[in-house]
């Protein structure tokens, strides 16, 4: 019986955030948005979802259509993922 779930949404417990964008650029090159960069990634984060989208050229209706692909891609790419362990 599983007595503790952990959940970890800020990469103390597993950095994922690498992983995350060459998956997400991946995307976008085949569907001409615009890529993530390490230097416009801060910047990234002080937008919110629509502001993300129009400085991304992604249209906010094509996220969940995207989503399938994504989530199709990382998972392929979790092996990657650096995890941390306590």
């Amino acid at each position: 019986m599983i007595k503790y779930v952990i959940f970890d949404f800020d990469g103390t417990l597993a950095d994922s955030k690498e992983v995350f964008i060459s998956v997400y650029n991946q995307i976008a090159a085949k569907k001409g948005y615009r890529q993530i960069e390490s230097g416009n990634l801060e910047y990234l984060r002080s937008l919110s979802i629509p502001e993300r989208c129009k400085y991304l050229k992604v249209p906010i209706y094509r996220i969940p259509f995207m989503a399938t692909e994504f989530l199709s891609l990382y998972k392929t790419e979790l092996q990657q993922v650096n995890c941390h362990l306590l």
